[in-house]
Protein backbone atom coordinates (compact mmCIF):
# COMPACT_ATOMS: atom_id res chain seq x y z
CA UNK A 1 0.00 0.00 0.00
CA UNK A 2 2.57 2.49 0.69
CA UNK A 3 4.92 1.85 -2.22
CA UNK A 4 1.49 2.34 -4.30
CA UNK A 5 1.06 5.44 -2.50
CA UNK A 6 4.29 6.74 -2.63
CA UNK A 7 4.24 6.33 -6.44
CA UNK A 8 0.59 7.47 -7.25
CA UNK A 9 1.42 10.64 -5.13
CA UNK A 10 5.49 11.19 -5.89
CA UNK A 11 6.14 11.60 -2.59
CA UNK A 12 7.42 9.90 -0.03
CA UNK A 13 5.93 12.38 3.28
CA UNK A 14 4.33 10.72 5.43
CA UNK A 15 1.56 13.41 5.47
CA UNK A 16 1.34 13.27 1.76
CA UNK A 17 1.34 9.54 1.38
CA UNK A 18 -1.30 9.42 4.72
CA UNK A 19 -5.14 9.76 3.76
CA UNK A 20 -5.88 9.56 7.60
CA UNK A 21 -4.22 9.98 10.80
CA UNK A 22 -4.28 5.98 11.61
CA UNK A 23 -2.37 5.21 8.33
CA UNK A 24 0.13 8.00 9.62
CA UNK A 25 0.65 6.47 12.75
CA UNK A 26 0.74 3.05 10.63
CA UNK A 27 3.38 3.74 7.67
CA UNK A 28 5.31 5.68 10.44
CA UNK A 29 5.07 2.26 12.44
CA UNK A 30 6.60 0.09 9.28
CA UNK A 31 9.31 2.61 8.62
CA UNK A 32 10.76 2.87 12.29
CA UNK A 33 10.44 -1.08 12.43
CA UNK A 34 13.95 -2.62 13.24
CA UNK A 35 12.90 -5.51 11.23
CA UNK A 36 12.39 -3.40 8.27
CA UNK A 37 15.27 -2.29 6.19
CA UNK A 38 15.87 0.30 3.45
CA UNK A 39 17.86 -2.36 1.76
CA UNK A 40 15.07 -4.99 1.57
CA UNK A 41 12.64 -2.08 0.95
CA UNK A 42 14.61 -1.33 -2.32
CA UNK A 43 15.06 -4.98 -2.80
CA UNK A 44 11.58 -5.83 -2.65
CA UNK A 45 10.81 -2.82 -5.45
CA UNK A 46 13.59 -3.51 -7.83
CA UNK A 47 12.07 -6.74 -8.06
CA UNK A 48 8.58 -6.23 -8.31
CA UNK A 49 9.95 -3.98 -11.44
CA UNK A 50 11.52 -6.24 -12.80
CA UNK A 51 8.70 -8.28 -13.16
CA UNK A 52 6.10 -5.97 -13.80
CA UNK A 53 8.60 -4.87 -17.10
CA UNK A 54 9.61 -8.31 -17.99
CA UNK A 55 9.01 -8.87 -22.09
CA UNK A 56 7.84 -5.16 -22.27
CA UNK A 57 9.78 -2.46 -23.87
CA UNK A 58 10.18 0.01 -21.17
CA UNK A 59 11.18 3.89 -21.39
CA UNK A 60 12.98 5.37 -19.56
CA UNK A 61 13.10 9.26 -18.94
CA UNK A 62 15.76 11.27 -16.98
CA UNK A 63 15.87 15.20 -16.19
CA UNK A 64 19.01 16.17 -15.85
CA UNK A 65 17.66 20.29 -15.84
CA UNK A 66 19.26 22.07 -13.14
CA UNK A 67 18.05 25.89 -11.85
CA UNK A 68 20.70 28.08 -10.14
CA UNK A 69 18.65 30.07 -8.15
CA UNK A 70 21.71 32.17 -6.99
CA UNK A 71 23.58 32.77 -10.62
CA UNK A 72 19.49 35.23 -11.00
CA UNK A 73 19.66 36.62 -7.47
CA UNK A 74 20.55 40.38 -8.99
CA UNK A 75 17.62 39.63 -11.27
CA UNK A 76 15.06 38.99 -8.76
Amino acid sequence: MVLERMFARVSAGMRRLADTRAEKVAFTRLFRNRHVSKQEIIRTAAARTAEMAAGRHVLIIEDSSEINYEAKASRK
